[in-house]
């Protein structure tokens, strides 16, 4: 039982809660929510402005 645990406990440390991915709702520049289209190479999400694709920079934005 307790070498179960401890795998499990190894499997999912390494995840962040806080992390953004592609269909998450955003919060972007502390007054807009977005819908995060994608993430770019660089890691940075890609929104929907209009009609164009835009990064917005990970400082720049948290979770909703």
């Amino acid at each position: 039982m307790i070498q179960h645990l401890h795998l499990k406990i190894c499997l999912t440390n390494h995840y962040h809660f806080n992390m953004i991915k592609q269909g998450d709702k955003i919060i972007i520049y502390e007054d807009k929510v977005k819908v995060v289209f994608g993430i770019h190479t660089n890691g940075n999400p890609l929104i929907k402005n209009g009609d164009t694709l835009c990064q917005v920079p990970l400082e720049k934005c948290r979770k909703w």
